[in-house]
């Protein structure tokens, strides 16, 4: 039986952990870099692509709405005039063909007004909100690396997690040391092998994740809580990546990490999920991008149950990313080519060997 008691103590530590909004405004007001690269998120995400959204669907679509609507009234009201003028002049005009012909060409009208509001849309996406999406994300993703490096460095995350695993480096760094130095070019390529396999699997995982989310929440009211807490778990698993990042985790110990403690991580990522995922596709993505930056200090900041109190609190994993693993395993396997999947395949079974011996 699942410890509903301590579910419930670690989705109010997770709860809590996400609302200590202080501690990490404190943290950019004490570091001017911070305080920069949170200010450039704020005025990319907040000022130029939320505000140009805000300005676009709110003010410039209603003004091109009114004006052709107002075009199409007077030339609809032009018209009628015409054609009065018509069968007054002309007495033998078949009254039956008049007046289709005010329907055909309402109608034709009609559908010109349609075809010029699809085709502002069109190009108010095309060439506006598609390009500063782009823009946004690449920018907002550099800069997240930057504000996540720097929180590091202050609180000295990273140093904790070499001085954790001393041990094991020393003995690696001296066989390092005795191989032949030929094996450098060989290293350095499996170095970016993995990372390439882990970003891969990683991004196939989570593409199915959402769109798993974004289907289930069509359902009425269980589609929309199920979805909910699947975007929670998005959320938090993205801000916790760049603790695990730099502690060294691989995508396999992320996520039994973040399974085993998925009731913390679903209260952590609800705030989130709350605030920037119920509105459209693009301001929501502005909205999201404006505050990450803050969840990720908060993710640095937080204190999740530890493996002793995992293992205290009898907690199991919940098998969270299970379908998703197996469909994004057989997605690699029929679009990807045989010496990938062997090298992914090799990648596991390394770390369940080192995984064995010590479990965290």
């Amino acid at each position: 039986m699942p410890n509903y008691e301590a579910i419930k103590d670690n989705m109010l530590r997770g709860l809590k952990d996400a609302l200590a909004f202080s501690k990490a405004i404190d943290l950019f007001a004490q570091s001017k870099t911070l305080k920069n690269l949170f200010i450039q998120c704020f005025i990319l995400n907040g000022c130029l692509f939320i505000g140009s959204i805000i300005f676009l669907d709110y003010i410039a679509t209603p003004l091109f709405q009114a004006t052709t609507n107002t075009l199409d009234l007077s030339s609809s009201s032009e018209l009628l005039l015409n054609n009065n003028t018509l069968l007054n002049n002309n007495s033998s005009f078949n009254n039956s063909t008049s007046s289709s012909f005010v329907v055909n060409s309402n109608n034709n009208h009609t559908y010109l007004l349609v075809l010029l509001h699809v085709i502002f849309q069109s190009l108010k996406n095309l060439f506006w909100l598609w390009p500063i999406y782009t823009i946004s994300f690449l920018l907002s993703t550099l800069w997240f690396n930057d504000i996540s490096a720097h929180v590091t460095k202050r609180l000295k995350l990273m140093n904790k997690s070499k001085s954790s695993s001393s041990s094991l480096s020393s003995s690696s760094s001296m066989s390092s040391m005795n191989a032949n130095n030929n094996n450098n070019s060989l290293n350095f390529r499996s170095v970016i092998n993995e990372s390439l396999t882990d970003a891969v699997h990683r991004s196939l995982i989570f593409l199915l994740l959402i769109i798993q989310a974004s289907v289930i929440s069509i359902i009425p009211l269980f589609g929309t809580l199920v979805s909910f807490i699947l975007y929670s778990w998005i959320y938090a698993f993205y801000s916790f990546e760049y603790v695990w990042s730099y502690k060294g985790y691989s995508l396999r110990k992320r996520i039994q990490y973040f399974e085993e403690r998925c009731g913390y991580m679903f209260a952590f990522g609800s705030l989130n999920a709350l605030i920037s995922n119920y509105f459209p596709f693009f301001l929501s993505a502005g909205v999201w991008a404006m505050i990450f930056p803050i969840f990720i200090v908060l993710a640095m900041l937080a204190k999740p149950p530890s493996a002793a109190d995992v293992k205290r609190e009898g907690l199991r994993p919940f098998r969270i990313f299970h379908y998703t693993i197996i469909c994004s395993s057989y997605l690699i396997k029929v679009l990807m080519p045989i010496k990938v999947q062997k090298h992914i395949r090799f990648k596991e079974e390394q770390a369940e060997e080192k995984e064995q011996p010590k479990e965290e």
